[in-house]
Parts: C-alpha cells; structure tokens; sequence
C-alpha cells in the first residue's frame, strides 16, 4: 500500500515539474515542496498568503519524513524539503542533495494527546462540542476503557518515534503497545481519531490546533527528543530562486505568524 501510495506521488510529481518545465521559465515557480504531514494545514495556509502577496505558485506534497527522505534520494525533483526532524536533512547533506546555507530548524514541533469525542459528528468540517470532549492523560492510555491508540509508524514519521519515546519513558510501552493503530503519517494517525478507529492518539499539536474547539494534553516534551523541525532547499530541484524566495517567505514575520498559529514556534536564539 505504501509502495503504490508513493508511486502514485512520484507520478503526480513528475507531471508537475513537467508542466513546469513546459509552462514556466527554469527559474520560476511552481515550486515543488516536500513537507512532513504536521504541516497540512500551516504550511497550506502559508503558500495561500505567499501566493495572494503576489509570490510564486506553490506544489505541496505531504507524506511522513521517511518515505519523502527516501524518495528525494532516489532523484525526486523537490525544491524545497520541510522536514519534522533534523535527521532527514542530514542523511540527505552526505549525498549532496542539500544548499547547505538554507538550512534552518524552522520549528520545534510539540505532540499532542486527543481523544474522540462523545456523539461526533462524521462531518469533518463540524466543531466538536468541547463540553462533550474527554481531555485524557498519558496514564489514561493504559487504562481497559481505551481500546484503540493511533500514533504514526515510528519507523518512518518523527511524530511517531516520539509518541513510542514519550511511552516508553512514561513506563506505558509495554501496556499500550498491544492497543496501538499506525497511521502512515501523521495526517493519518489524527484521522484515525476523527473517524473513531482509534479512541485515543498521540498527535501532532498543529493538527489538534486546525481542529477548533477540540481538548487536547500536550505531552511533557521531556518524554521524548526534542523535534527539531529542519528545511532546506535542495540541489534536485531546478527552481532553486524561486524556492528560496518562498523559503524566506516562510522565515518572514508574515510566514512565521501563521506557523505560530498552528503551535510550530520556532527555537529561542
């Protein structure tokens, strides 16, 4: 399932450099960019206002930092990567695949603990009743009332690493890894929760936060490595002017504003 979810990402990759190709001058946009899931709703919101300010038009394609880190390498023509940890962007510098002076952590990305709540609505665009939304704790995981706990694949999202790390840590792992639903990233792993296939997930706060109205716990970040969410522009892409100028859009206060909105602030100096 997840060789043909990135084969069909591939594909819809290069159709896009091809339409840049045929419609755009080499150094202008659309600029493709790679970018961990936590980033659906932050970074859409981002390219919209970059966009509307007059910038370059903007591809996004999400998926967990692992499976775009192994698709890069393997020659995908990205302009841009937004990493969830720093560890992707390093393994793809000893290849040679990143502009090492546009490497910057533009995030510390927190995790987040939701549960469903009573009586929700299958509306996805509906807000939930916050009187009727449970706020659970980590020590509520393990309880037999909790059935279903979604986190993403660990062996390939940062968010799902540090929900395992967080547990593990917690003295939880061994009680609640029998409950645990993977999602392939995080996008998938919130989702999970939304449509009631988990009781319970181990979240990124940004997903939580583009949820108006929805109780959360946010996990002790002691519990686990610290998220360092990392970009950089990269050497496979051939839009690298316009990829920077959205890289600094980003960076901007204008950019920097809406991320903090979703929970992704980035370190103090």
């Amino acid at each position: 399932m997840r060789r043909a979810a990135a084969v069909c990402v591939l594909a819809v990759m290069a159709c896009a450099a091809a339409c840049a190709r045929s419609d755009q001058p080499p150094a202008a946009g659309p600029v493709l960019v790679f970018a961990a899931s936590d980033l659906r709703h932050a970074l859409a919101d981002v390219a919209r206002r970059y966009r509307a300010a007059g910038g370059d038009s903007v591809t996004l394609v999400f998926g967990s930092t692992g499976d775009l880190t192994t698709q890069i390498a393997n020659g995908a023509p990205a302009d841009l990567f937004f990493a969830a940890n720093a560890a992707a962007i390093d393994t793809l510098a000893a290849h040679r695949l990143v502009v090492d002076d546009t490497r910057a952590v533009y995030a510390v990305g927190r995790l987040a603990l939701v549960a469903r709540c009573a009586a929700e609505s299958a509306d996805a665009d509906s807000v939930p009743d916050a009187s009727r939304c449970p706020t659970p704790t980590l020590a509520d995981l393990a309880a037999p009332a909790v059935h279903v706990v979604a986190i993403a694949d660990p062996a390939h999202a940062p968010y799902g690493r540090a929900a395992q790390q967080a547990l593990e840590r917690a003295g939880l792992w061994a009680r609640v890894q029998p409950k645990l639903v993977l999602g392939a990233n995080i996008t998938q792993a919130y989702q999970f929760v939304e449509t009631g296939n988990a009781d319970v997930g181990l979240v990124a706060l940004s997903h939580v936060l583009a949820t108006p109205g929805r109780p959360y716990t946010l996990v002790d970040s002691t519990l686990h490595d610290p998220l360092r969410q990392t970009v950089a522009a990269l050497t496979t892409g051939p839009h690298r002017t316009a990829a920077v100028r959205f890289l600094r859009y980003v960076e901007g206060d204008a950019g920097q504003a809406i991320m903090r909105g979703y929970g992704l602030a980035r370190p103090v100096p």
